[in-house]
């Protein structure tokens, strides 16, 4: 029965633990893909500009040098404007970004900023089109500074807390 007690104990702490962990993780994850999706669009950008490349190109293209969740999310909205769908800039671009919330771990407020971001995409002239790009550049910027003060804050606090909650469950229940 003793033996029971102990296992059931070290399980608790140990799934505690872990919850605390991936709760972290979630913190410190978030910066680096606002800055990750930053790096992107500010290639998307070049390769708009100065490059002349037309948009389901460019896409795949940023898309490519990118092997994570901000790749996956540049090559499936190329995908959709290029493929059976055909689908506008606008409307692939939403449907691409109910695809990365749900696959990162960008906030609603991440997401609202690329949303607004979107409906600009390709249906303007070059010279509106780099002024939207500035535009969702320094607020990502804003997000990433904001997602990092998070990280600091919550990070450290939730990978302990997961432990400890775990050993104080254990107490209570002996």
């Amino acid at each position: 029965m003793k033996i029971v007690k102990v296992l059931g104990g070290i399980i608790t702490v140990l799934v505690c633990s872990f919850m605390g962990l991936m709760v972290s993780y979630r913190y410190a994850v978030r910066p680096m893909q606002i800055k990750c999706l930053r790096s992107a669009l500010q290639m998307l950008e070049t390769e708009i500009y100065y490059s002349l490349t037309p948009l389901p190109e460019a896409l795949y293209g940023v898309g490519k040098r990118f092997e994570n969740e901000i790749g996956r999310f540049f090559l499936y909205t190329s995908r959709l404007m290029t493929g059976k769908e055909m689908l506008t800039a606008q409307e692939a671009w939403e449907k691409s970004l109910n695809w990365l919330w749900e696959n990162s771990f960008l906030t609603k407020s991440d997401i609202d900023i690329l949303k607004n971001f979107g409906f600009n995409l390709g249906c303007s002239d070059r010279e509106e089109q780099i002024k939207h790009f500035k535009l969702v550049q320094q607020q990502l910027l804003h997000q990433e500074g904001n997602a990092e003060k998070e990280r600091e804050k919550n990070e450290r606090m939730w990978r302990h807390m997961g432990f400890w909650s775990g050993l104080l469950i254990v107490i209570i229940l002996s």
